[in-house]
């Protein structure tokens, strides 16, 4: 997204095409990469888009404190994930005996740095980090053969829950449940002669619904009439190892049964939203800024169409 406003201010001309976007991340791949060992890197893209019947080139320098500001917002949300999960398990950062960084990103001296001020040590770099990854599948896979031994057991990173009146939110099943997971709520009618309900469902930890992440609405019309309170749904919370959710209720006089899945993930315009506020902390931050119409979002906009 630097990169394509950075073209921008000095041509005049914005990147639409989908081919030059690709060749533009592929060298801002290259930069980064090349950041983690020097302090400053040379991009250049040959012929990038046309411009009055003319190629045009791009060739500009991204100094590693300039990609450092850019990524800060990033590199602290990690840490703070890593503050919450030391607090789940009751931990101190000083406790842990060794960091074991894996990927790419993990290379960069500023993600470095901010571990080493948070656990009081530095990342274990020796060796290929990346085997960790092939250990810990072999671990698993090895688990699985067997029912003896080290058994690894994936858990719900976050709580999923309904929205209350007075916007509350309920978790129905909570973080660090072990998966396939399955749970149940009941709701009953809060009027006299209510035809449906309508249960929103939730992701996250706030108390507050609105905080969380909101995975959908589920639906259950043509309830029979009856007093406030009189009919109720009894709702199942079914959580598989993909973490889809099937969300079931059942009406409990007429035995009428709704069914509806979710995906416990981010939509896209969750991500929108999320990839804007990182840009907003970006832009208040320091001397590098992106402008909200040509940075990050620009990008978005311009790569899916608008959407």
């Amino acid at each position: 997204a630097w990169l394509l406003w950075e073209f921008e201010k000095q041509t005049g001309t914005a990147i639409t095409d989908r081919i030059a976007i690709q060749r533009l991340s592929d060298a801002a791949e290259r930069a980064k990469i090349a950041l983690s060992e020097r302090t400053e890197a040379r991009i250049t893209v040959p012929f990038v888009t046309m411009a009055n019947a003319k190629p045009v080139d791009l060739d500009v320098t991204l100094t590693r404190a300039q990609l450092e500001q850019l990524t800060r917002p990033l590199v602290v949300r990690t840490l703070e994930v890593c503050q919450e999960v030391l607090k789940a398990r009751n931990l101190r950062a000083d406790q842990i005996d060794q960091i074991v960084l894996v990927g790419g990103q993990s290379r960069a001296p500023l993600v470095q740095d901010r571990i080493t001020v948070m656990f009081g040590r530095k990342p274990v770099v020796a060796g290929n980090p990346e085997e960790s990854v092939a250990l810990g599948a072999a671990l698993l896979a090895d688990s699985l053969a067997r029912k003896a031994g080290l058994l690894l057991i994936d858990v719900l990173p976050m709580s999923i829950g309904v929205g209350l009146p007075g916007g509350r939110f309920h978790p129905v099943i909570a973080r660090n449940s072990a998966l396939p997971s399955t749970r149940t709520y009941r709701v009953a009618t809060t009027r006299d002669n209510q035809a449906s309900i309508e249960v929103t469902v939730f992701q996250g930890e706030a108390p507050r619904a609105k905080e969380n992440t909101y995975l959908g609405t589920f639906s259950v019309p043509g309830l029979p009439p009856g007093p406030r309170g009189a009919i109720a749904l009894q709702l199942s919370f079914e959580l598989n190892n993909e973490c889809l959710l099937t969300l079931t209720a059942k009406e409990e006089t007429t035995g009428l049964v709704v069914r509806s899945q979710f995906a416990t993930r981010d939509t896209p315009a969750t991500v929108r939203d999320r990839v804007g506020a990182l840009e907003r902390e970006v832009e208040e931050d320091e001397p590098v800024r992106l402008p909200a119409s040509h940075g990050v979002l620009g990008w978005l906009r311009r790569m899916f169409g608008g959407r």
